[in-house]
């Protein structure tokens, strides 16, 4: 009787260790899948600010041709991109 107390404490003990040494591997898996989603997130994030710059220097580019057109009152074709890209440039610089 006496051994078969000490097999089960034994047997207790080994089950204690092995749900530990499971539930340590289990929390570290699940760290690395929070880090890796958390960098998948932050590289999502940075190519959508990408893409919104993007968007905002055409539009702005837009917005300078069309303020110069009217100004000058000339055809949109007859004004030249680099004057369009110097005045994007001053406006950048004054932000």
């Amino acid at each position: 009787m006496k051994e078969a107390d000490q097999e089960a404490i034994q047997l207790l003990r080994n089950t204690e260790v092995k749900s530990k040494e499971l539930e340590a591997k289990l929390l570290t898996e699940a760290k690395k899948k929070q880090e890796e989603l958390l960098r998948n997130t932050e590289l999502i994030i940075q190519g959508k600010a990408q893409e919104a710059r993007r968007e905002m220097n055409a539009e702005a580019a837009r917005m300078v041709k069309a303020a110069i057109v009217a100004t000058v009152e000339l055809e949109p074709k007859a004004i030249d991109d680099a004057l369009i890209e110097k005045a994007l440039k001053g406006l950048k610089a004054k932000a």
